[in-house]
């Protein structure tokens, strides 16, 4: 399949114009005359909260995507390793997907608290992560996600900002469910608007749109009270925290 390039800018200007006055406009209604984090008080490290759009399909064969290096934040330690994330999935069940995105928070691999680009996966015999490298917020650089081509065992090509790394073998050659948005996982965390674009790959390796798709949020009532999203197009999705006080 073919690969990204090099970092770029999104595909679509307009959008991206809309978004970022709405955001703009909800950030102003929403956020306290206050220096403190923002509140995410239904999501926590033992119960994690979700933002996403999801698509359908019979099968995909990878997902592409690119997105700016937002701001967000939680506290975060070795002793308590809250998180949030921007990403996407490539999923077939609750016990199968692979993954590939963007993460603040304690990661154990690189011994700090640290804003990082990741890619994991699960599979029923358990649950990895590698991280891709340290970053520092910008929302300036536009990053560019790429998981595709697996192997018949299920290995998986995984790119980002065209450097190339693999997944252990998955047993997962193919999808049904892409996935894109926030994973949350922190009381007090906050982020500022992701505006996500995404294609998939079909069995001939040509990206498309994904057709079906549908918004939702995890737990229901936590959409547009402290987690916000939208998609204005096709296979796009804009998310942010309501409250982004400190981000």
């Amino acid at each position: 399949m073919p690969t990204l390039g090099a970092k770029g800018t999104s595909r679509k200007a307009t959008t991206r114009s809309l978004v970022s006055a709405l955001a703009a406009i909800l950030i102003l209604l929403a956020t306290p005359g206050t220096t403190a984090l923002g509140s995410t008080s239904m999501c926590s490290l033992n119960t994690h909260c979700y933002a996403v759009l999801r698509g359908s399909g019979t099968a995909f064969y990878g997902l592409n995507g690119n997105w700016d290096r937002a701001n967000m934040t939680t506290p975060s330690s070795i002793s308590n390793p809250e998180f949030v994330d921007s990403e996407m999935w490539l999923k077939n069940s609750d016990t199968l997907w692979v993954e590939e995105g963007l993460a603040y928070g304690w990661e154990a691999r690189l011994g700090a608290v640290a804003y990082y680009a990741f890619y994991a996966w699960y599979t029923p015999s358990g649950y990895d992560l590698a991280v891709i490298a340290s970053l520092v917020p910008n929302s300036a650089v536009t990053d560019q996600y790429q998981v595709s081509s697996p192997a018949p065992d299920g290995t998986w090509n995984v790119w980002w900002d065209g450097n190339h790394y693999t997944t252990p073998a998955t047993g997962m050659t193919s999808f049904t469910i892409p996935e894109l948005g926030a994973e949350v996982a922190t009381t007090n965390g906050c982020a500022q608007t992701f505006n996500m674009y995404s294609q998939a790959y079909n069995s001939a390796g040509q990206p498309g749109n994904w057709g079906a798709q549908t918004a939702y949020w995890v737990p229901v009532n936590i959409g547009g009270t402290q987690l916000n999203g939208f998609s204005y197009q096709n296979s796009e999705w804009s998310w942010n925290t309501v409250d982004t006080t400190g981000c």
